[in-house]
């Protein structure tokens, strides 16, 4: 976890000292999450005026919005204390909040919650009760284990977390291992890594993309299985984009969700099977919104009933590309060694077009080995070409980083 230089004697920085410098009207959304930064952004571009809470408080995001950060010792309960400094507006949340029901519950009685509910989010982060829906309906997860089993020595099996997020925390596992407690274990399955994002609203379910996730990439030094980027939107066949329509609007109906909402699954002979649900507005919205040209906030909230502009919730068809550069990526690089944050890193992206950075700490944030730094965001005509982009800002980033001495011990 980032540690900003001005934080160490606060559970949670004073408002006052994070504001937008940008004139801004009235707040009338609160983000919430681990990392507020995509969905404020992606708010804006619906119409939406977001204050945001997080535990980063992320240089761009500071530019553009005001808000308060969470230190990392005080997140997530410290969430309702920041909350109830914060403007009288709806909330919303990302990242990972899912797995925090009590949080949610405490949030959703001192603000309107746009959000699935905490008893929601309970039921479709069990494995147990989501193989069990999905079984009924002739859909594929992987098979579990729980309450201190251990691995088989059959087949390849992972240890995660109950309260996974980002792919952090999961590891192989050799067989006889046991599941310790608050983790479980779930089958590998092999095959390549997709999220679909889906908006389901009175009107019905719809996907709205498909992209490829990029996974524990050693080009930016992500550790084992955790996110690292977004590639897309992804074209399935016929087959496979009906299958993902199909668990899309089962998952929806089963477990009540609404609004914006992602899945993660391992498509493997046009089959989708299913990883995890992610009940929220997800790391991948803002590709597709790029590349779509659609405001998914505005899609989230008129699951409400709350539309600034009717024209942005008009859902595109999944191949719409409006954008001549039709493939949009985005990749979050980690720290390979603990390191003190120089923006010089950044300076390539004036030089070169489609390319921008996102997530930027402020100079002289510490970031320990295997934090998060900042992410990439890119676009080109072609896959190849956009992952290859990807890379190359990843490689001109760790090597600006150390040829500034800011990958240095701390």
């Amino acid at each position: 976890m980032r540690v900003q230089s001005t934080a160490a004697d606060h559970n949670f920085l004073d408002i006052a000292n994070l504001t937008s410098t940008t004139p801004q009207r009235p707040p009338d959304l609160i983000v919430i999450g681990a990392s507020a930064r995509a969905a404020c952004f992606s708010a804006a571009r619906a119409g939406f005026s977001p204050y945001w809470l997080d535990q980063f408080g992320d240089s761009d995001l500071r530019a553009e919005f005001p808000g308060a950060l969470v230190s990392p010792g005080a997140y997530p309960a410290g969430l309702v204390a920041a909350l109830e400094q914060a403007p009288d507006a709806p909330v919303i949340y990302t990242g990972a909040l899912e797995n925090h029901p009590r949080v949610l519950r405490q949030i959703a009685a001192r603000r309107l919650l746009l959000g699935n509910s905490a008893a929601v989010c309970a039921r479709v982060r069990t494995p147990a009760l989501l193989r069990e829906r999905l079984a009924v309906h002739g859909m594929g997860l992987p098979k579990f284990l729980t309450g201190g089993a251990d691995a088989p020595a059959a087949g390849r099996w992972l240890l995660k977390p109950e309260r996974s997020g980002g792919g952090l925390g999961i590891s192989v596992v050799s067989p006889g291992t046991r599941a310790t407690p608050g983790h479980y274990l779930q089958e590998f399955i092999p095959g390549d890594n997709f999220s679909g994002v889906f908006v389901a609203r009175k009107a019905g379910v719809q996907l709205l993309g498909i992209t490829q996730q990029l996974v524990g990439a050693a080009e930016f030094h992500a550790p084992a299985f955790s996110y690292c980027g977004s590639i897309g939107p992804v074209s399935p066949t016929p087959r496979v984009q009906s299958r993902w329509e199909e668990v899309g609007r089962v998952l929806a109906r089963e477990f009540g969700l609404r609004g914006l909402f992602g899945i993660d699954a391992v498509v493997r002979d046009d089959e989708v099977t299913v990883i995890e649900v992610n009940p929220r507005y997800t790391a991948s919205v803002e590709v597709l919104e790029e590349a779509l040209g659609v405001a998914a906030i505005a899609l989230h909230m008129s699951a409400w009933g709350q539309v600034l502009h009717s024209s942005t919730a008009t859902l595109p068809c999944l191949n719409a590309r409006p954008d001549p550069k039709c493939v949009h990526g985005k990749a979050c690089l980690f720290a390979p060694v603990d390191l003190i944050f120089n923006d010089v890193a950044c300076e390539r992206s004036d030089a070169i077009a489609d390319i921008s950075f996102a997530d930027v700490p402020a100079p002289g944030t510490r970031i320990p080995r295997g934090a998060p730094i900042l992410s990439v965001l890119c676009r080109a005509d072609t896959w190849a070409a956009c992952a290859g982009l990807l890379r190359r800002m990843a490689a001109g980033v760790y090597e600006a980083l150390g040829k500034s001495g800011s990958g240095r011990p701390l």
